[in-house]
C-alpha cells in the first residue's frame, strides 16, 4: 500500500497556525521550566503531582485539514478525532511534565509514545487531560523520562491513555561490546514524505518538536 501524503501535504496553509498557540505556549512554557536550577524547582514544583487541564475544541477546518494531509479516508473521522490529533492537544501537557525534571530539555530525545485508545473522542467537545511524570531514571550517559496523559472528554473522561517516553542525552555513548544480531523484517506498507512535512505539522497541532 502507497499513502497520498504527498498528494495533499501542499494544502495545509499557514493560517492554522493561529488555532495553535496555547500549545505552543505550553511547550515554551515546559522548555523554558527545564533550565530553572534543581534546588529552586524542588522547592517550587510537586513532580508527583497531577496536572489537569481543560482544552477547547479545535475548529472543524482544521480536523480536516489534518485527516486530508495525513491521508485518511475523510469519511472515517466526520464526528470523531484521529487518535494522532492528540499532538494538538496533549503535547502541550506532556512537554511541561517532561520539564519538570532537572535537565535541559535542548538535549532531549524522543523514543516514542503508546497510544492505548479506549474509546473515540468526539468533535466539537472539549477535551480533558490528566498527567503524570511516571518517572525519571538515570542509566549511564542517558536518563529516563517516562509521562502519561489520559485524555477523555467530561463524559468519557479516560478515552485514550498516552504513555511518552524521552531520553535526556549527558555525554557520548559507550561502545558496545555485544554483538549486533540483525532481524528478519517484513515489509507491510510503504509512504513518502518531503522536506517540509514537519513544518506542515507544526501549523496542523503547533508541536514544534
Amino acid at each position: 500500500m502507497t499513502s497520498n501524503v504527498l498528494a495533499k501535504t501542499g494544502t495545509v496553509s499557514p493560517k492554522h497556525v493561529l488555532e495553535q498557540w496555547p500549545a505552543v505556549a505550553g511547550m515554551t512554557g515546559g522548555l523554558i521550566s527545564s533550565f530553572i536550577p534543581k534546588p529552586i524547582k524542588d522547592k517550587i514544583v510537586d513532580s508527583s503531582k497531577e496536572r489537569f487541564d481543560t482544552i477547547e475544541p479545535a475548529s472543524n477546518e482544521l480536523i480536516d485539514a489534518f485527516v486530508q494531509w495525513s491521508g485518511a479516508p475523510a469519511e472515517r473521522y466526520v464526528t470523531h478525532l484521529p487518535p494522532l490529533f492528540f499532538a494538538k492537544y496533549g503535547m502541550n501537557m506532556v512537554a511541561g511534565l517532561t520539564g519538570q525534571v532537572p535537565y535541559n530539555m535542548l538535549s532531549v530525545v524522543n523514543q516514542g509514545s503508546r497510544l492505548q485508545i479506549h474509546s473515540l473522542t468526539p468533535r466539537n467537545t472539549e477535551i480533558t487531560l490528566r498527567g503524570r511524570l511516571v518517572e525519571c531514571t538515570r542509566e549511564r550517559n542517558r536518563v529516563r523520562v517516562h509521562t502519561q496523559v489520559i485524555a477523555g472528554t467530561a463524559d468519557e473522561p479516560t478515552a485514550m491513555t498516552v504513555d511518552t517516553v524521552a531520553a535526556v542525552v549527558l555525554g557520548k555513548s559507550e561502545k558496545s561490546t555485544s554483538q549486533r544480531k540483525e532481524l528478519t523484517y517484513k515489509t507491510i506498507g510503504t509512504w513518502s514524505a518531503d522536506k517540509s512535512e514537519g513544518q506542515q505539522f507544526f501549523y496542523l497541532t503547533g508541536d514544534f518538536n
